[in-house]
């Protein structure tokens, strides 16, 4: 079976291969990005399933850049945002979550693309687990 390709975008580098590897553990093939930029690029390949980004990056390159890149481009991932700020309380947050909602719902998803920081490999795992409907990302 094949597995699915998970892209993590973090400009904290630490973050991103920690992320990274929780979610390799789970089954998943990961590529990691490490700014808006490198994830534009990856996206634009068409190499990957679902995108994992945090919100606030430098020079506005977070989740609301990466959600609008998905949504303008029309692109087919599965797209979930992680911050350490709750969206309720933040307004990048807010969009970058209501972008990826748009996203996901195109695809028939109907969940909370948000994961808050810090984040457990279990609560990773269930997320990722409601957003492909199926265990250690295996394609049915």
């Amino acid at each position: 079976m094949e597995h699915k390709k998970i892209l993590v975008v973090d400009d904290d580098e630490n973050m991103c291969f920690l992320l990274g590897d929780m979610i390799a553990l789970l089954g998943y093939n990961v590529k990691l990005a490490y700014s808006g930029r490198e994830a534009k690029k990856v996206i634009e390949e068409g190499e990957i399933d679902a995108i994992v980004t945090d919100t606030h990056m430098p020079k506005e390159e977070g989740g609301v850049y990466i959600t609008k890149i998905i949504l303008e481009g029309n692109y087919k991932l599965v797209t979930l945002v992680t911050s350490n700020h709750a969206p309720n309380h933040d307004d990048e947050v807010q969009r970058a979550v209501e972008n990826a909602k748009s996203i996901n719902g195109r695809l028939g998803i109907c969940m909370c693309p948000y994961i808050e920081k810090p984040f457990s490999q279990k609560g990773i795992k269930e997320t990722l687990d409601k957003a492909f409907g199926n265990s250690a990302g295996e394609t049915i």
